[in-house]
């Protein structure tokens, strides 16, 4: 059984110093600093368990559990002659909580010259992202299957051949969640989305060794 567990903290410091060569509109660029701050913990858990019932056949089952959260509070200033105020169209608290829990088992059969392996992955996946600002909040729970298998004949010491295939998952970051809008100058802004799905991918192979 493995535990683990990680804090850190991350705080920068931006100043934006803005000269326009040429403004024909009535929009005022001016210089910006800002105070960013953030705190991620993260825990993980994991208990493996190895079932070898003879030399030919091996099973493997297991649980991981991964519990994370981030909040990071962002205050932005802009300049006004010579006074620092706010800018509520940067500034912005936002926190994000994730939890997956997966559960998987992999079975082995040996044979002389051929190795075959199938294997299935059952993930949970909650997510509650919170943006303290704007006052929007997004709960998700979704399940998902995992699939894998892989073939392989060993010819002699030197030579063998194989094949896999699995199925994997790319979630979107907890910045691509963030459903604040930033805007970098008055022209110019960027913003996540909350209903981002994840990403899924067929993954085959074939091979010579």
């Amino acid at each position: 059984m493995d535990l683990e567990y990680e804090t850190s903290r991350f705080s920068s410091r931006q100043n934006q110093i803005s000269d326009a060569l040429v403004n024909l509109g009535t929009e005022k660029f001016n210089n910006r600093r800002g105070n960013i701050a953030s705190r991620l913990k993260v825990f993980n858990a994991k208990i493996d368990f190895t079932l070898p019932f003879s030399e030919m056949h091996n099973l493997e089952t297991g649980l991981k559990s991964t519990i994370k959260s981030n909040n990071n509070p962002s205050e932005y200033f802009i300049q006004q002659d010579n006074e620092w105020i706010n800018d509520d169209k940067a500034s912005n608290e936002y926190a994000y909580k994730e939890q997956i829990h997966a559960l998987y088992a992999n079975y082995k059969l040996n044979l002389t010259k051929w190795t075959f392996q199938l294997g299935l992955r059952t993930e949970i996946t909650h997510t509650d992202i919170n943006q303290k600002t704007s006052q929007e909040q997004r709960k998700r729970d979704y399940t998902n299957l995992f699939p894998s298998a892989s073939i392989k004949y060993q010819m002699n010491d030197q030579h063998g051949f194989y094949a896999s295939y699995s199925k994997r998952i790319n979630r979107p970051s907890h910045f691509d969640l963030n459903p604040f809008r930033f805007y970098d100058d008055p022209f110019n802004y960027w913003q996540g989305n909350p209903n981002l799905n994840p990403e899924f991918t067929h993954a085959t192979e074939l091979g010579y060794t």
